[in-house]
């Protein structure tokens, strides 16, 4: 299933409704559409950050999933069945992104040389 996204992030890739307007996450997840994040097996999800200097922190049920920031950036998460990954924000917070957005983006991210 294709997903899409517009460059300004004024676009929600789930739900089409108004993005995040994030040109650095064009294709975040509006707030709703987050929120709505579920396991592979339909449990709702929990993102923080792990503690103010970082890190990201998945929990399902209120027991803690991840085991690392690396662990939680690739834990599988689904919004209307479309797979998802999170990423700890730039500056605090957290970012759901579709899968295939995430592959599309780092790669054009890695061809210019440029990165967070």
């Amino acid at each position: 299933m294709g997903i899409t996204w517009s460059p300004d992030g004024s676009r929600c890739p789930i739900c089409a409704g108004p993005g995040r307007q994030s040109t650095r996450h064009p294709a975040a997840l509006c707030e709703s559409c987050q929120e709505s994040v579920v396991d592979q097996n339909g449990n709702s999800v929990q993102l923080f950050n792990e503690s103010f200097s970082g890190g990201l922190e998945i929990s399902i049920s209120g027991k803690k999933v991840s085991r690392s920031t690396d662990d939680a950036e690739n834990f599988p998460l689904y919004a209307k069945r479309i797979e998802c990954r999170a990423r700890e924000y730039r500056f605090g917070g957290v970012v759901v992104q579709p899968l295939e957005a995430w592959n599309v983006l780092d790669k054009a991210e890695r061809s210019t040389g440029f990165g967070d």
